[in-house]
């Protein structure tokens, strides 16, 4: 049994090991254990981590972090990508200030964003809130007072009697908002973490993140949120039933 499981869809194989040893470093009190879901193989470095597992997946974002949730061992959860510098100690420190909380209950995971590791989003407590995303989020059916949860960490029982991602969204963080949006609607509360946890390499502009943006996700949450109240039902298991293979990237198979 693991106190949490670390979730990483991943295309950067040439990184893991430097994460993986940046997670061993963060977890002293708290046993762990990472999922790596991605297209490429890893290395042989992690031929002896009994707490590593990998899982080879084509498919879209989404898909790939709940693929992961369902394979996973930890009482607690959460998700992080594989293009970013780990702040040492961060996530044990949001893990232990989860465990005090109600266990319906959940973290958003501050993190900066932008090219080389620059950005200061995590600096702003309002863009932790959905409606402060002016085109995407300020939309009728979410509340002012909502908060985002682009990078989450949940009890593992709890995401899943909310069902987990709706893997009808491919990319995040469409569908992380709604996860955090639906527990909302029911009564739990989403907390910011206590400080910085990463930051994310971003490279803009990619044209695949931005066909997925533009011509699924957005209109799908706008659809789904035109009006009061939240995205209520929908198949938790259609992660299988997309894709293994995401057609919006070029893999070789």
């Amino acid at each position: 049994m693991f106190d949490i499981s670390v979730i990483i869809p991943g295309i950067r194989p040439e990184n893991w090991a430097r994460i993986y040893e940046d997670l061993d470093s963060t977890f002293k009190k708290n046993k762990f254990e990472v999922i790596f879901i991605g297209p490429k193989i890893p290395s042989n470095y992690f031929d002896d981590k009994l707490n590593f597992r990998y899982v080879r997946d084509f498919g879209h974002p989404s898909r790939c972090v709940q693929l992961g949730a369902t394979l996973s061992a930890g009482e607690y959860i959460c998700w992080i990508p594989d293009d970013i510098k780990l702040e040492i100690g961060s996530l044990e420190e949001c893990l232990e200030l989860l465990k005090t909380m109600p266990k319906e209950d959940g973290m958003t995971l501050r993190y900066s964003e932008g090219k080389n590791f620059t950005g200061t989003q995590d600096q702003d407590n309002s863009y932790w809130i959905g409606a402060t995303h002016k085109g995407s989020l300020d939309i009728l059916g979410i509340p002012l007072y909502w908060k985002i949860a682009p990078l989450f960490m949940y009890n593992r029982e709890t995401y899943f009697e909310f069902g987990g991602l709706d893997c009808r969204f491919e990319h995040v963080n469409f569908n992380t908002h709604d996860l955090a949006f639906r527990m909302q609607n029911h009564g739990s509360i989403i907390h910011l973490s206590p400080r910085k946890i990463l930051s994310a390499d971003w490279t803009p502009n990619d044209p695949v993140i931005s066909s997925a943006f533009h011509d699924n996700d957005l209109p799908l949450m706008k659809e789904m949120y035109a009006k009061d109240g939240a995205n209520k039902k929908f198949n938790e298991n259609n992660w299988a039933s997309q894709s293994c293979y995401w057609n919006r990237r070029n893999y070789k198979l």
